[in-house]
């Protein structure tokens, strides 16, 4: 992880060049898919640096490719500072229950080393700098996070034992083009409190926070993006020592959405260390999408214009 920590290092000493006013240069990038960035980058004349994929590596087993090789060598195709971020959910395909989740018990165990020495392999013979996210927001709660702790025979003892072995396999397979992001979720009421989730410096080259606003119906507690993101931020940074932090982020349909979308540069000024914004653009989920109307994308296209100067 070493070599990746310092390459991300270079990566977040340039945005630091670029400061504007009123938020500190952040790069913007898209949970996509390469072909949507591509054709969202054409539509709206604009350029992503970041694109987020769901993986469902752990579902497949050799020697079938673990990722599309076609959505690697369309990676591979695009500029080379574009990076993508993989995200690797511990369940199968699709998610159903605890019936179809995989405990890091059984990760840590070894009987799923095979698939995932495959994924190593397949990412060191792509050769591309990239980031990979074990187990995304484990500190959600059972209402939508089914591998989160307590769930499912998870602990955070095993959680720990899980994400680490991971990368001691990178480490036995000598793939370092790929670095480590540490990914969770806002808190909220209930959820596991992220300092116990930290693994430890050696163990992260990357920090990522998922948050949405869902809607005042849905979750009024979340009033701006600053509301949603800071106080968590604020424990993340005090986690050890300093990372690239990347957001995840989207705001579903309503009246209120472009203007949460304009709040976000004045949110930004408050978190120094972010480096990069993830916005979900998954054509699964389409009510986050900033595409849904001509008031949504000219908020997204001016924010990001404000931020990524």
């Amino acid at each position: 992880m070493g070599r990746v920590r310092v390459w991300l290092a270079a990566v977040t000493c340039l945005c630091s060049l670029f400061v504007s006013s009123p938020a500190h240069a952040v790069d913007v990038g898209l949970i996509a898919g390469p072909w949507r960035t591509e054709a969202l980058e054409k539509k709206y004349a604009t350029k992503f640096n970041w694109e987020g994929v769901w993986l469902p590596a752990l579902a497949y087993e050799c020697p079938q490719p673990i990722i599309d090789p076609a959505l690697l060598e369309k990676f591979k195709n695009q500029d080379a500072n574009k990076v993508p971020v993989f995200y690797l959910p511990p369940f199968f395909q699709p998610k159903n229950g605890c019936s179809r989740v995989i405990s890091y018990t059984e990760i840590t165990s070894g009987k799923y080393d095979d698939s995932l020495r495959c994924l190593i392999r397949q990412l060191g013979v792509w050769g591309r700098n990239a980031l990979l996210a074990p187990f995304p927001d484990a500190n959600g709660t059972a209402d939508w996070m089914p591998y989160g702790i307590g769930l499912c025979g998870n602990t955070l003892q095993s959680y720990h034992d899980a994400y680490r072995h991971i990368w001691m396999l990178f480490a036995e397979e000598n793939v370092r083009n790929i670095g480590a992001q540490w990914c969770i979720n806002v808190e909220y009421y209930g959820s596991f409190p992220i300092e116990y989730l930290y693994p430890g410096d050696d163990w992260v080259d990357g920090r990522c926070i998922t948050g949405y606003m869902w809607g005042p119906a849905c979750d009024g507690s979340i009033t701006s993006f600053c509301d949603g993101f800071l106080p968590t931020y604020t424990k993340m940074v005090s986690l050890g020592a300093s990372r690239a932090t990347f957001l995840e982020t989207g705001a579903c349909d309503g009246p209120w959405k472009p203007w949460w979308i304009l709040g976000i540069p004045e949110g930004l000024l408050h978190m120094p260390s972010v480096t990069g914004l993830l916005w979900n653009e998954d054509p699964s989920t389409p009510q986050w999408s900033f595409t849904s109307d001509y008031n949504n994308a000219s908020a997204f296209l001016t924010t990001k214009a404000i931020i990524a100067k």
